[in-house]
């Protein structure tokens, strides 16, 4: 049940930021709440939960901390300006097919409610182990802190070093491949995966939710293939440019590696 109430939260924060989003006709409001959304299921579920623990806690933080973070770059991102393409290029292919409240339904189903059943998953580590408080401290809850800051690291400092590069009229035209960049193609998708690789690992510590590994598969294949680093790398595609072809060929896609000679 105490699962469901902070489930529940979340779909009506969903619900709500869809409504405000529809009233000033600019959807880039779910992206901050995709952040948002984890931050508050992970203190829901702390606070309503009869069984608070030092793994809760630290599981708590972390995904605040992240969360925090993500939602703040993206705010930064995305406020005053013009509404992502993405939502601009969904509503002119759809809206023809669909009349009125059927369109917003149908966008509510596919922008909303796919993104709250992400949500939901990748989530659930954190709201098990507060909810039970199965899961002691140990050499594992060390290992995941120690991946988790490592992911942290290269999603934070990889956003901070492109917003640099890009706010540099100088470098207008050009690609980063600076920094973190050096390593891999998308520095801040790799760090967004390795922290909740982490944080899986920190759930399992009592080696009794090994089968919570759907929630970092269901992140890393989301950013991996489906969501992040394919739709960068089509927009680059299409771009049909001699120096992006140059930073594909010598530069890792997702797991960082030393540049190929």
């Amino acid at each position: 049940m105490k699962i469901l109430i902070s489930y529940g939260v979340l779909f009506l924060l969903f619900v709500i930021t869809f409504l405000i989003a529809k009233k000033r006709d600019k959807h880039d409001y779910i992206d901050i709440l995709w952040g948002l959304g984890f931050v508050a299921t992970a203190i829901i579920s702390f606070i309503i939960t009869d069984h608070r623990s030092t793994v809760g806690l630290i599981l708590t933080l972390l995904v605040t901390v992240w969360g925090l973070r993500l939602g703040y770059h993206l705010f930064k991102r995305n406020v005053g300006k013009p509404e992502d393409s993405r939502y601009i290029d969904f509503k002119k292919k759809y809206r023809k097919d669909y009349d009125g409240v059927y369109f917003d339904l149908y966008f509510f189903y596919r922008m909303y409610l796919l993104q709250f059943i992400l949500n939901t998953a990748i989530s659930f580590p954190v709201i098990y182990v507060n909810i039970t408080n199965k899961v002691p401290f140990n050499a594992l809850t060390v290992i995941g802190l120690v991946l988790w800051g490592i992911g942290f690291y290269f999603e934070s400092v990889g956003d901070a070093q492109l917003k640099r590069f890009l706010s540099n009229p100088k470098n207008k035209g050009k690609l980063m491949t600076e920094g973190l960049w050096k390593f891999t193609r998308h520095p801040n998708y790799f760090g967004e995966a390795t922290q909740w690789w982490g944080i899986y690992i920190i759930a399992i510590a009592g080696l009794s939710n090994l089968w919570l590994i759907f929630s970092p598969i269901v992140i890393t294949v989301l950013v991996r293939y489906i969501s992040g680093v394919p739709l960068l790398e089509k927009k680059y595609d299409d771009r049909k440019r001699e120096d992006w072809e140059e930073y594909k060929r010598v530069t890792s896609i997702f797991v960082p590696m030393p540049p190929k000679k």
